[in-house]
């Protein structure tokens, strides 16, 4: 099954929180205490989409991170693209992988690809906003 790393899912509710908080500055123990996220990889993660130019950062008692546009302007694979480039659901599709004995005869190479395209398309309309405007859930008990 297709899945997205702890990295980029801890980058998405970082994302989500500062959305949350408007034009407000979050800083790194703020945001790994609240997300119950260790402080060292949130540092590292707000690091990457600082370099990507999804957030700001800001030095002093009242910095930290916030994001650098609209929530509704940055997409699911805008923050994939910043943390882990190219997650593809299968080697074919990446350069940097081995290059696959079954690529010239594989029946299912073009399926796979227009699955791949579908799957960007997803990512790609999916914004932060999106998740910004969801309240936590709580666990539910079980019976």
């Amino acid at each position: 099954m297709l899945r997205l790393s702890k990295k980029i899912e801890y980058a998405l509710a970082a994302l989500s929180y500062m959305a949350k908080k408007k034009d407000c500055f979050a800083n790194v123990k703020e945001l790994s205490e609240n997300l119950k996220i260790n402080f060292d990889f949130m540092s590292k993660v707000l690091q990457k989409l600082q370099k990507a130019g999804i957030v700001s950062s800001k030095q002093g008692s009242k910095g930290g991170y916030a994001l650098k546009k609209n929530p509704s302007e940055i997409s699911v694979k805008n923050v994939i693209d910043a943390i882990e480039p190219s997650p593809y659901i299968a080697a074919c599709f990446d350069d940097e992988a081995e290059k696959c004995d079954r690529e010239y005869y594989c029946e299912i190479r073009d399926d796979m690809y227009n699955l791949q395209l579908k799957i960007y398309k997803a990512f790609e309309e999916t914004k932060i906003s999106d998740f910004a405007h969801k309240k936590q859930s709580q666990p539910t008990e079980e019976k």
